[in-house]
């Protein structure tokens, strides 16, 4: 028979179970920012001139090869992983052309002390998940431990689009002139 004593019990570890439960599910995701450039920074960790030139790098980057790649520095990816976290931006924000999914997006955590490469399929053969972690560990973070962070973020950038440069990925679309209106001639 069920004594009063095992009820009582049970009905505490039901309330502590939901309580849980509760606390787990109230940990509200982090919210992803507009892509309204190729970087964004909602830690104030870079100056706008530093802003401006990564973005004049990227955005030449991008007219002149096609690759777009995003840089997004938030302070935390909490309660997510930044694996999570970045996946979830890849997915909204859909860098890259569509149809050869060329994104790459650059994440910084940076209260977190994370960082993380996400990349487009179109790019995964020249920028697989082990380079993108040698970019990491070996260019970015040294720089970010010496306290140069628009150094790292820099030069992170530069052995990414330096990478891309060598894949035979379609080019941008060209513009030309004929009877005052634009048409795009693309590549055969």
């Amino acid at each position: 028979m069920i004594s009063a004593r095992m009820i009582q019990f049970w009905v505490k570890i039901l309330a502590l179970v939901v309580i849980l439960l509760a606390t787990t599910l109230s940990k509200a995701e982090q919210t992803i920012p507009s892509l309204t450039s190729h970087v964004t920074d909602l830690t104030a960790t870079l100056s706008a001139s530093e802003i401006t030139q990564l973005e004049q790098k990227l955005a030449a980057f991008e007219k002149a090869r096609g690759s777009q790649v995003a840089v997004l520095i938030v302070p935390t990816t909490q309660p997510e992983t930044i694996e999570q976290y970045a996946l979830r931006v890849a997915e909204t924000w859909k860098p890259g052309r569509k149809g050869i999914d060329d994104g790459i997006l650059l994440l910084i955590a940076k209260n977190d002390r994370t960082l993380r490469i996400e990349v487009g399929y179109g790019v995964e053969g020249v920028l697989p998940d082990a380079m993108a972690k040698r970019i990491i560990a070996e260019i970015i973070v040294p720089q970010f431990k010496a306290g140069n962070f628009v150094a790292g973020i820099d030069a992170g950038i530069e052995a990414i689009l330096g990478l891309i440069k060598g894949e035979s990925l379609p080019l941008p679309p060209t513009h030309h002139s004929a009877s005052n209106s634009l048409w795009y001639a693309y590549p055969p």
